[in-house]
């Protein structure tokens, strides 16, 4: 578990460090992801904005050959 644990703060600290755009899909994810020190962070669901748009915005976002991270849990909406 120790080791899990050790690895998952390595990949914590890689994102910060590279500042890469992460993926959500909601509110509380990005919360989270902030509270661990994470900035760059879009949120994919939101209401009332099409998907076009969404990928557009995260495209505008992205600088030129950098990746994305998309952290998603497909869990109902607002629950953890």
């Amino acid at each position: 578990m120790e080791l899990h644990k050790e690895a998952i703060l390595c990949e914590i600290d890689n994102l910060r460090r590279h500042n890469n755009l992460i993926i959500v899909e909601g509110e509380h994810d990005r919360d989270a992801l902030q509270n661990l020190g994470l900035e760059r962070i879009f949120i994919l669901n939101k209401t009332g904005v099409s998907l076009f748009n969404r990928i557009d915005t995260v495209l505008g976002m992205l600088k030129t050959k950098e990746g994305c991270v998309i952290l998603t849990d497909l869990d109902k909406k607002g629950r953890y």
